[in-house]
């Protein structure tokens, strides 16, 4: 696969999936997350103070979603992330106060959105 880029990073995780991050950290293209289809389940959720709640909530989201067999992305604004990567989810890091669209793909996609919506409003 051939990337071009200026001033970033290409990130290359086990599972071969390959994401390109500039350096403020947006997530710019990935391999693998085909979500743009009409049988997408999305649901925008506000995210509550879940540093507070949780004692490592970037790694218990990515816990949470990889109990799933779907593709599972969070969205904010111009960031697309998937939630089952850690470097992913520690670039996105989710606060108080973001509006978050949970986006999922599978067979088990209704099941992922709950779960992620109940983590992230503190539920």
């Amino acid at each position: 696969m051939d990337f071009t880029f200026l001033g970033g990073k290409l990130l290359t995780f086990p599972e071969k999936k390959q994401i390109l991050i500039d350096r403020q950290c947006k997530l710019a293209r990935t391999d693998g997350l085909l979500m743009g289809g009409i049988d997408v389940l999305k649901k925008e959720v506000m995210v509550r103070d879940i540093d507070r709640k949780y004692d490592h909530p970037l790694a218990e989201i990515v816990q949470i979603a990889s109990q799933y067999k779907s593709e599972i992305v969070l969205e904010y604004d111009k960031y697309r992330i998937n939630a089952k990567s850690i470097m992913g989810i520690i670039a996105f890091n989710p606060s108080a106060g973001m509006n978050v669209t949970i986006s999922a793909d599978g067979s088990d996609e209704s099941a992922a959105v709950d779960a992620l919506e109940k983590f992230l409003q503190c539920e």
